[in-house]
């Protein structure tokens, strides 16, 4: 069973691509499913300064390479054209991968930057794609140091 790390109703769009979280969910969850992985959670964060994606993903078991994640999500995200146009154009980066060994950073990470902006605790309704405002320090808290994100 692939768990997300929340669900919600939002969009996301960097250069006119506008990914909505239930397509975000739905390419992810199959492209994951297809992989094989066990108990994955996951996140996706917005980049404007690349500008692009970063996929985290932590599970239980990495069954298979981390590259090939990225590129069956990406193929999957590619569904949506303007998102297809903009990688295509160099609007958008290609689809990066972190792969995150501790399942409850994820969640974490995002939480406390919620946290932090004043949204107590109890009302934090976690989500697969993490909105642009929270993105570069859920970014800066996830990547490791030294990473060009």
């Amino acid at each position: 069973m692939i768990q997300f790390c929340g669900r919600g109703d939002q969009t996301i769009d960097l250069v006119g691509e506008k990914l909505a979280e239930f397509f975000v969910e739905d390419a992810v969850r199959n492209a994951l499913t297809e992989s094989r992985l066990r108990n994955p959670r996951v996140l996706l964060v917005p980049d404007a300064k690349r500008p692009g994606y970063r996929l985290f993903v932590s599970c239980s078991q990495l069954v298979v390479p981390a590259l090939e994640i990225r590129d069956a999500v990406e193929t999957r995200l590619s569904d949506n054209p303007y998102y297809k146009h903009a990688v295509q154009v160099g609007q958008l980066s290609p689809l990066s991968i972190t792969i995150v060994e501790h399942p409850g950073k994820l969640v974490q990470a995002y939480e406390d930057q919620l946290a932090l902006s004043g949204v107590r605790r109890g009302d934090i309704k976690p989500t697969i794609l993490v909105p642009r405002q929270y993105a570069d320090r859920v970014l800066k808290r996830l990547l490791p140091s030294g990473t060009d994100n």
